[in-house]
């Protein structure tokens, strides 16, 4: 087959030149060529004696399972394909099965192009597109598709709207997020459960708490889904009376809890100060194999840490085998905002001794509150240079937390410097600003920080 491949695109070859040119080829000297080898040859010799039809007499030779791999190969490596050639070599394939190979393969830019490419897309092709670049969060592309396909007269199905009511949920879209809830009614999907599921994570997301009820309540049996996208809205706005109402509720109906109940209501039991609660959850979470999740195990450690459990939550801590960032974080947070910081400080530097093991943005904002603790500038400017030499040095929250540091230890001359150094200034970042100069009895220049404010800042102050 390689010989037939080798043999189209030009004059025959003998044995022993299409043994050069393997060899040629085989560039990890493995003694057989693969694939892309092979690609990477032909691409090597186009132009020079080769046409782009040949090329692709050759590919198809090779495309026996029809995978269309070698086309997507193709195109990522030429310069020169248009549009044009493009759309005739789809033709040629099976669009959709070289749409599930863009996707798969990660080029998200050659399945765009290929489906803009079809005039008139078919309802399949629409719906892989959208699931596939739903699945891959690019929520802002699942908004496009949709929105064009709407202009060019395509209609939507039960299968098309909760991608694209989550891509609303994702952006904050919340215009045209009941934009699209007065479609789904108009063309009779309103009573389908999956797109009233979405619509319901849609407007808990949004803080329309009383919308998401009254979807829920016109369900005639809501699954756990629905209810757990309802619970999600409830605990990340804080009403953890009601959060607890829905967790119970799930209960008396027969549901059985799943990972994203737990992950919604043991914040709650944390807040609230509900151990009772939370610890049956543990047991739970413990039978149900749940425990190795990444959410879960930063969550209840929290959560005995704010119940004045600090022991149970550093057991737990000692508990899991592999431990990650988030696990990490949340041990040194607890030890922190319980008032000892030389237990964080130790957990921190055996974090940074753990190979597999990364400390980010949120490992620095949890433990840079410990220097005002020790009223340390030392250990100040020592996190400080580990934030340059790890390269956070531009998140905005960790610059945050070191002006913070830094004024409240009484160096607001060194905070003043860092907050200049922050790229995007949000209101937290003010707000600081003018805490470190109250802070330090300097009234008079509490307005100085503000000179330099844009107009975006100024509207900001407004919340201050």
């Amino acid at each position: 087959m390689m010989a037939q491949a080798l043999l189209m695109p030009g004059a025959e070859c003998c044995h022993e030149q299409i043994n050069q040119m393997i060899t040629d080829a085989d560039k990890d000297g493995s003694g057989a060529i693969d694939f892309d080898e092979f690609v990477l040859m032909m691409m090597a010799n186009i132009g020079e004696r080769d046409t782009k039809e040949e090329l692709m007499k050759a590919f198809r030779i090779i495309d026996q399972d029809n995978n269309v791999r070698e086309i997507y190969l193709l195109m990522t490596l030429s310069e020169n394909f248009i549009d044009r050639e493009i759309r005739e070599m789809v033709d040629e394939a099976n669009r959709g099965q070289l749409l599930k190979a863009c996707f798969h393969l990660g080029a998200f830019d050659i399945a765009l192009s290929t489906f803009n490419t079809i005039r008139k897309p078919s309802v399949f092709l629409r719906k892989l597109v959208i699931r596939g670049l739903s699945n891959h969060g690019l929520h802002e592309h699942v908004l496009s598709v949709y929105l064009n396909c709407r202009v060019s007269g395509c209609p939507s199905d039960h299968f098309t709207f909760p991608f694209v009511i989550k891509a609303c949920s994702a952006l904050g879209a919340f215009g045209i997020g009941k934009e699209i809830h007065c479609v789904v009614l108009r063309t009779g999907y309103g009573q389908n459960v999956v797109i009233q599921t979405a619509l319901i994570d849609f407007y808990s997301k949004n803080g329309n708490l009383r919308t998401a009820r009254a979807l829920i309540d016109r369900i005639p049996q809501p699954d756990l889904v629905s209810w757990n996208a309802l619970l999600a809205g409830y605990s990340f706005l804080g009403y953890e009376h009601k959060s607890l109402e829905i967790f119970k509720h799930i209960f008396s109906v027969g549901l059985k809890p799943n990972l994203s109940t737990l992950a919604s209501v043991i914040p709650v039991c944390s807040r609230s100060g509900c151990l009772d609660i939370g610890k049956s959850l543990h047991c739970f979470a413990v039978k149900s194999g749940y425990l190795v999740n990444d959410f879960l195990v930063p969550a209840l450690i929290s959560m005995y840490a704010s119940d004045m459990h600090l022991s149970a939550a550093r057991n737990l801590f000692d508990f899991v085998p592999e431990k990650n960032v988030a696990v990490w974080n949340a041990i040194i947070s607890a030890y922190v905002q319980k008032q000892m910081p030389f237990e964080a400080f130790e957990i921190f530097q055996k974090c940074f001794n753990v190979i597999h093991v990364q400390p980010n943005s949120v490992t620095f904002v949890s433990i840079i509150p410990s220097c005002e603790i020790v009223n340390s500038i030392w250990f100040c400017e020592s996190f400080h240079a580990c934030v340059i030499k790890r390269g956070s040095e531009n998140h905005v929250s960790v610059l945050t937390a070191l002006v913070s540091e830094y004024a409240k230890l009484g160096h607001i001359s060194k905070a003043k410097f860092i907050f200049e150094w922050i790229p995007n200034r949000n209101i937290l970042s003010w707000n600081v600003m003018v805490s470190g100069h109250v802070h330090n009895g300097l009234w008079k220049q509490v307005w100085k920080p503000f000179v330099k404010c844009n107009c975006v800042d100024l509207f900001q102050m407004q919340c201050l």
